[in-house]
């Protein structure tokens, strides 16, 4: 697939279908409420592919496979301006997947300016943080809130591991184009 035909993609991601969405709530809920501002929409793989033809090399043989996403944890920060839920995710065996650290945003707060905080802001959620970091929150798959935690020293706590989360998802690639949207059949681009 060459450059230009990959100009129209923002993203290659799993893609939830609304039935997962809502389950995926469901079990937010039971634990917290969400912020104002729900996306649980998709967990990226790769942003910009036009930018890195390697790795869209090895998402092809996946585009339009079904997959399952394991669930992991769920993290948020409540900082004011950059409030932010998301859930680490483990991916099947072989998936490429660009981000250090596979997630699903679920939803974020709202900006001064009135503004939903990006959802790309839940990117930083995973990576280490001053500890103590006061506006960040672990919760396992009780609802108990594990503060102050460097990712580092979470990854052995259990969290979903005895409630597990396993979420279907569609892989596909999604433009912002509205007669393109999300492509799930390679045939219908090329």
């Amino acid at each position: 697939m060459d450059t230009k035909t990959l100009k129209q993609f923002a993203y290659i991601g799993a893609f939830l279908p609304e039935g997962e969405k809502e389950r995926a709530k469901d079990r937010v809920r039971s634990i917290t409420s969400t912020f104002e501002n729900e996306y649980l929409h998709h967990l990226t793989l790769l942003f910009k592919p036009k930018a890195d033809l390697e790795a869209v090399e090895k998402l092809l043989p996946w585009i339009g496979k079904e997959i399952q996403i394991k669930v992991t944890d769920l993290a948020q920060c409540v900082q004011p301006g950059h409030q932010v839920q998301a859930f680490l995710c483990e991916l099947p065996s072989g998936l490429y997947c660009a981000n250090k650290y596979p997630h699903i945003t679920v939803s974020s707060g709202t900006k001064e300016d009135g503004k939903p905080v990006p959802p790309a802001t839940s990117n930083a959620l995973f990576e280490s943080s001053p500890d103590p970091d006061p506006d960040l929150q672990w919760f396992g798959g009780s609802g108990s809130v594990q503060s102050n935690r460097r990712l580092a020293a979470f990854s052995g706590f259990a969290g979903f591991q005895r409630q597990p989360l396993i979420l279907k998802a569609r892989v596909g690639m999604f433009s912002h184009k509205k007669e393109v949207g999300i492509v799930y059949d390679l045939e219908e681009i090329q």
